[in-house]
């Protein structure tokens, strides 16, 4: 699923696409996400009252669905 976020994500440079990642909880499940550092790409993800949005975190969950 990460890696289907990266290619959804919108891209300037590119390095927060390539800063998602999935990590696993204590409780077994995973969390997928971009790092501290890259924090801004919930701009495009949610989009703002000047920009839409451009989510790739949930269309990529929305295809590991069951």
């Amino acid at each position: 699923m990460a890696r289907v976020a990266q290619i959804l994500a919108a891209k300037d440079t590119g390095a927060g696409a390539a800063s998602i990642h999935a990590e696993e909880q204590f409780d077994g499940t995973w969390r997928v996400s971009w790092d501290q550092e890259h924090a801004y790409m919930i701009f495009p993800e949610l989009g703002t009252e000047h920009q839409s949005a451009q989510p790739a975190l949930r269309p990529a969950a929305k295809r590991f669905e069951k």
